[in-house]
């Protein structure tokens, strides 16, 4: 069984030389949105129906990815603390033979989802908000699927390019999400030559890169003569060589801060005898660098002496 932490040492060669570098690139994406309303429709049976039912859903705030409309779908549960029945109806099928009234039935679905598309909510039912219901989603309830035969029954019940029973409907223009283009950096590989390319690398909890020619700053000062002759001990480590030692910088990071630092030197402005005065957003940028200069700027498990 292989332990959770590991010290090795990794020496690499690469037949040629390469260097990171960015590209821009056209990227087409279909954005994700929330579903605002879940409209579920049911029949009490295929074999004798009598009963048609409506349920609208709203969603009252979003859950994580549940209601994304690339998440969202026929068998995703509606949550109770999260979305509200608005709205319900009952309407009894008045068609003489059990045809008749599955037609009858998936006529009025179609009928109510087109409404629900194209108007406003309370053009479609009064007592509805005077709003679109859009994003929507529309589905058979549970019971429905579940029947047998359910299938036939749902191929009927198609709107627009939606098809089966169940979709997706966008906005009262687009029942589609129309897809975005945009231009973005990617990272890439950029050959720079045909000369071999070597990596040298050191993995540990601790690094140290000790020089017994150091003589020591402020005080601190590796006792090499201390140390074990032929292979350091964790209590050389922990004792003698880590406490004497430096932590190292992220240069990058020590570069962000003196770029800022000679932004506001040279664009503070003052009249003759007034104070300089500087950039509040500059200044509170700079504070923010500074205040996070230990946890950023400073890796203390890398050490030098």
């Amino acid at each position: 069984m292989y332990s959770k932490k590991h010290s090795k040492l990794s020496l690499k060669k690469f037949p040629t030389t390469v260097k990171l570098d960015k590209k821009v690139i056209e990227e087409t994406t279909v954005p994700s949105v929330e579903i605002k309303h879940v409209f579920e429709y049911g029949l009490d049976s295929l074999t004798s129906p009598a009963l048609l039912t409506y349920s609208l859903y709203r969603i009252e705030r979003a859950e994580g990815d549940r209601y994304k409309s690339d998440v969202f779908g026929i068998n995703t549960l509606l949550n109770s603390e999260t979305s509200k029945l608005i709205y319900t109806e009952t309407i009894t099928l008045t068609s003489a033979t059990t045809s008749e009234k599955l037609q009858e039935a998936y006529i009025q679905i179609r009928d109510f989802i087109s409404k629900l598309d194209r108007d406003k909510m309370n053009v479609t039912v009064a007592s509805l908000n005077d709003e679109y219901c859009h994003p929507l989603y529309f589905r058979p309830d549970t019971n429905l699927r579940l029947q047998p035969n359910s299938k036939s029954f749902l191929e009927n019940v198609t709107y627009l390019d939606k098809t089966n029973g169940f979709g997706f409907l966008y906005s009262q223009n687009s029942p589609d999400i129309q897809p975005e283009t945009k231009r973005v950096e990617v990272p890439y590989l950029r050959k720079i030559s045909e000369t071999d390319q070597s990596f040298a690398a050191i993995t540990a909890d601790q690094i140290m890169y000790l020089s017994t020619n150091s003589s020591g700053t402020d005080g601190k000062q590796v006792d090499f003569g201390a140390l074990n002759k032929y292979e350091y001990t964790q209590e050389d480590y922990i004792m003698r060589i880590l406490p004497n030692t430096f932590s190292t910088v992220r240069g990058e990071k020590l570069i962000e801060i003196l770029d800022l630092m000679t932004l506001i030197l040279l664009n503070h402005v003052h009249g003759i005898i007034t104070p300089p005065k500087y950039f509040q957003s500059t200044m509170d940028e700079l504070k923010r660098l500074i205040s996070r200069a230990k946890q950023d700027m400073v890796n203390a498990s890398i050490r030098i002496n």
